[in-house]
């Protein structure tokens, strides 16, 4: 039995691209029993959806998809992992550039 730790944080840490890019976050965890996860945009809790996918395979690698960056996904992801014998987080920025003409 073990708390939840992380093996490699949330990378990119900080991610720069240009809005109407795709971006993805990966971060990889361990503990026993299996953390529980639930990620967050700017402490919003979000969910899987088409525009923002979260993934937690059984190897215990977390990834965060967005297949297209707007201004609002601008701005900090975290991601809380929970068992029985601890919490622990991760945590990346994501800066999207974008046209201010437009």
């Amino acid at each position: 039995m073990a708390a939840p730790h992380y093996e490699s944080q949330l990378s990119p840490h900080v991610n720069t691209i240009v809005e109407g890019s795709a971006t993805r976050f990966t971060a990889k965890l361990k503990g026993d029993p299996r953390p529980d996860i639930v990620v967050y945009h700017d402490k919003q809790r979000i969910e899987h959806s088409r525009k923002c996918q979260v993934k937690h395979a059984d190897d215990g690698t977390v990834t965060i998809t967005i297949p297209e960056c707007t201004r609002d996904f601008d701005g900090t992801y975290k991601i809380v992992a929970t068992n029985a014998h601890g919490e622990r987080s991760t945590d990346a920025e994501l800066l999207i550039e974008f046209d201010p003409t437009v």
